[in-house]
């Protein structure tokens, strides 16, 4: 619980704005049954007004949980953000973990950094 905090609150140093850095931060909270701590986590990205966005938090949910190689697979039934092919590429480089996302308009699969469309957002 401590390593965890600890590592949420530099990463908090680093850019505070991301929320699935909160997201990180509640979870470690959450698992060591620390409920006031979880519930000021997120009191505190209301008050900065941090812009949820599902498919950023569904990205930092899957990569807390999923063993390392196995698959992400995100569905969206509406265009994703601007910044999501970004941070997937980034989650992928390391090339143990492939990464597929859907939207609107297309599948996406992403693996060692690069995605299967060429960046064609």
């Amino acid at each position: 619980m401590e390593l965890g905090g600890y590592a949420a609150e530099l990463i908090f140093e680093v850019d505070s704005h991301y929320p699935g850095n909160r997201v990180l931060l509640y979870n470690v909270y959450a698992l060591a049954g620390r409920w006031n701590g979880a519930a000021e986590v997120r009191k505190t990205g209301r008050e900065a007004e941090l812009k949820y966005r599902s498919e950023n938090l569904a990205l930092a949910f899957a990569l807390l949980i999923a063993s390392p190689g196995s698959t992400i697979r995100i569905s969206k039934n509406i265009r994703v953000c601007d910044d999501l092919p970004f941070r997937i590429q980034v989650c992928a480089q390391d090339g143990e973990r492939e990464i597929t996302v859907r939207d609107t308009d297309r599948f996406h699969h992403f693996r060692d950094g690069s995605c299967s469309c060429g960046d064609y957002w």
